[in-house]
């Protein structure tokens, strides 16, 4: 899937398009040793800038471990945007964002319904995101 979106990614930006493209990775995918030199060959085989991809993990499918920090941070220093999908649905609190090498933070329409039961204003779904470099920061 990873060299399908960049082989079209690099056609659209042949038409002049200057457009980027998001692609979901499982905690699989992430946890391979392989992974980021397999990320390095698809945007170089298809002559794509690495910060028109963005690398999108689930919140629940993040693993707890150090290893997918660093995969994280390996995308970051390659140029590859990253993104946490579906924040709100697992168990990452706030405070754990500041470790996260995350760029794009895509909030789940799940941490804005009413609790069940609940009957509250209607209001219209939708998935927020928020995008950063840097981290988050304290002023």
């Amino acid at each position: 899937m990873l060299h399908r979106a960049c082989r079209q990614l690099s056609r659209w930006r042949g038409d002049g398009r200057d457009l980027w493209v998001s692609v979901n990775v499982s905690a699989a995918q992430l946890n391979n040793g392989g992974w980021l030199a397999a990320v390095a060959t698809a945007i170089d085989t298809h002559c794509v800038p690495a910060e028109s991809l963005v690398v999108e993990v689930a919140e629940a499918a993040l693993p707890e471990d150090a290893f997918a920090v660093e995969q994280l941070a390996g995308l970051r220093a390659l140029g590859v945007r990253t993104a946490l999908d579906h924040f709100g649905t697992g168990p990452t609190a706030l405070a754990h964002l500041r470790r996260l090498p995350i760029d794009v933070l895509k909030i789940d329409q799940a941490l804005f319904s009413e609790p069940p039961g609940r009957q509250g204003p209607r209001r219209r779904s939708s998935t927020s995101s928020w995008g950063w470099r840097g981290g988050w920061g304290s002023t």
